[in-house]
């Protein structure tokens, strides 16, 4: 039987306890009108060139405003926020490609952003004003529609198979995680609205989404919570730009938390998580915030309640660290996995050599393969070609752009001597990657000596 050839390849979880090179740094950032009406109303420029779901690239903040994306305007300003902070920790030159969608009933404007950039998207940031929560009896629930949108990275990059399952996704070459900025300070409630949220009760996230993750907190200052007072609910302005702009420069394997290198003092010097009490009063024009309206400042957090109330449960947030000085930092870069794709830079260093094996294989679709004629299975030369191309690939391109640190601690790969290729015209190929690890704790114990010697 015929076949249309092609290299596939699949994501296989839960295995690490027991000739042109992709661009990591390339991202989009998608904007969910869906909860607005009529968002380009008084923006004719951006209604030309945005309204109709189209994906445009910029590589500037000047790109942005050409496209009519101007401080104080579309969205009440939170587009121009989150475009100016990106590029204040990226840097102009840049790739990023916007998009604004109604995501209300799906989010396929994941997939039509990523197909219009031709693949090249690592990681995606999603701003939607959909809520996060729902209350069920006296607990919170993560809303479904979140692992909607891993169902369509699945469907981008390939389902990530647990061992035992027997799933290809032949489609999914265009791996992407998506960061989230949602809602998670309005909760319906039945018919009720609950704005006062109680951190204690935020649910964990952790799920079989190991595409996605959700990040939590904002800048804190007067022009941030006048947005924020515009938006649909209250919802939070968020940190999606500034997610993307870090991951616009930091290599795979790198944590967006990373202290050392990826400091957000430059775009934001001070941080709430932008939710605790959303009490408003007056209405239409005369909406403003209540006297008790509170954002939760991350400084009224303890460690214990940062990190039991909220990082243990899957999410990411804005934070700092005691006696460490003009710093804002993420917590870390969690998915809602507890697998071997818990973080986003593991799902990035694995979408990289899943990228660069692909490219170094698909010259070989159709190729001619020499088998050893005594048995009829593949050759031992033929073996080492392959297995040579695929080492290559990954040693020359798993590397930091423009240095030669390697991303990964080390990898393989195993060709199946004994495969007939002649019954099947199918090569099978297996390889690994051992990921770098990350210092997400680091335990010291302290005492008093009498003396320094051993």
């Amino acid at each position: 039987m015929a076949k249309h050839g092609g290299v596939f390849m699949t994501n296989v979880d839960g295995y690490t306890a027991s000739n042109t090179v992709p661009s990591e740094n390339i991202g989009g950032l998608l904007f969910d009108i869906g909860r607005r009406e009529n968002p380009f109303s008084g923006y004719s420029v951006a209604q030309a060139k945005l309204g109709n779901r189209q994906v445009v690239e910029i590589n500037s903040l000047e790109d942005a405003v050409q496209l009519g994306i101007e401080e104080n305007g579309l969205l009440g300003g939170v587009a121009y926020y989150h475009i100016e902070k990106f590029f204040a920790l990226a840097g102009s030159g840049q790739r990023l490609f916007i998009m604004f969608a109604d995501c209300t009933s799906n989010f396929n404007a994941i997939e039509d952003m990523q197909t219009a950039a031709k693949g090249l998207c690592f990681h995606i940031g999603l701003w939607t004003e959909q809520e996060l929560f729902t209350k069920v009896n006296d607990d919170y629930r993560l809303n479904s529609w979140v692992a909607s949108v891993e169902t369509v990275c699945e469907k981008l990059g390939g389902r990530i198979k647990k061992q035992g399952e027997n799933y290809v996704n032949y489609d999914g070459n265009a791996q992407v995680v998506v960061v989230i900025n949602a809602n998670p300070g309005h909760i319906t409630n039945g018919q009720t609205a609950i704005t006062e949220i109680d951190l204690t009760k935020l649910p964990n996230a952790i799920s079989n989404c190991p595409y996605v993750a959700i990040s939590l907190g904002q800048e804190s200052s007067d022009d941030v919570h006048a947005m924020q007072l515009k938006n649909y609910n209250q919802c939070p302005v968020g940190n999606i730009g500034m997610a993307l702009g870090v991951l616009a420069v930091a290599p795979v394997q790198h944590s967006i938390g990373y202290v050392n290198n990826y400091n957000l003092f430059a775009a934001c010097q001070s941080a709430e998580l932008g939710f605790g009490n959303l009490a408003i009063t007056g209405e239409g024009a005369n909406i403003a915030w209540a006297a008790t309206a509170s954002f939760t400042h991350i400084d009224t957090l303890t460690y214990t309640k940062r990190n039991t109330q909220i990082v243990q449960k899957g999410y990411i947030m804005l934070t700092n660290y005691d006696g460490y000085e003009n710093g804002i930092y993420f917590s870390g870069d969690a998915t809602l996995s507890d697998g071997d794709f818990r973080t986003i830079a593991r799902c990035r260093t694995m979408a990289k050599a899943r990228r660069l094996v692909r490219m170094a294989l698909l010259p070989y679709v159709n190729a001619p393969v020499q088998v050893n004629a005594s048995t009829g299975l593949l050759s031992a030369s033929q073996i080492t070609t392959f297995k040579n191309l695929i080492t290559s690939a990954l040693d020359t391109g798993m590397v930091n752009p423009g240095s030669s640190v390697s991303q990964i601690s080390g990898r393989t790969v195993t060709i199946d001597a004994n495969q007939n290729i002649l019954k099947n015209d199918e090569l099978i190929i297996d390889f690994s990657i051992v990921p770098v690890g990350t210092t997400t704790i680091i335990n010291v114990t302290e005492h008093f000596a009498t003396s320094t010697s051993a």
